[in-house]
């Protein structure tokens, strides 16, 4: 049976985080008494769909900006009583840059961007735990 190298990435907040170390899985053996990885019950929570253990009031909060010239911080906010655990943004324009993504404080996210005709910032809010 062919064995293939496994390995995954995820974006959480602010960075990249390994979901697992890369290693050899032969696909058509599941293994059930051993863990690989790999969830195959119903989701308990965490960034699957459906109810989250760990938060509640998911929102993405969109703030849209246009004729953006220079180079210039802009954001995103949640609303009082919810905090930011990630987001980012986009730009529109020739010669647009996204320059950098990260949380501002706790309940904003702030990319920093240069010459871009349209700008949008996504915050992901959660209800303050």
């Amino acid at each position: 049976m062919p064995k293939a190298l496994l390995g995954a990435a995820l974006t959480l907040g602010a960075g990249p985080v390994m979901a697992g170390a890369a290693q050899a899985v032969t696909p058509a053996d599941p293994r059930p008494d051993q863990y690989d990885g790999f969830q195959r019950d119903r989701p308990r929570g965490g960034l699957l769909p459906g109810r989250h253990d760990g938060f509640s009031g998911y929102q993405i909060i969109r703030r849209h900006y246009t004729n953006v010239w220079g180079q210039q911080q802009l954001s995103a906010t949640c609303p009082w009583g919810k905090r930011v655990i990630g987001g980012g943004g986009q730009v529109h324009g020739d010669g647009a840059q996204l320059i950098s993504s990260y949380p501002g404080d706790a309940r904003r996210w702030v990319v920093e961007v240069r010459h871009a005709r349209a700008v949008t910032v996504y915050a992901i809010c959660v209800r303050e735990f």
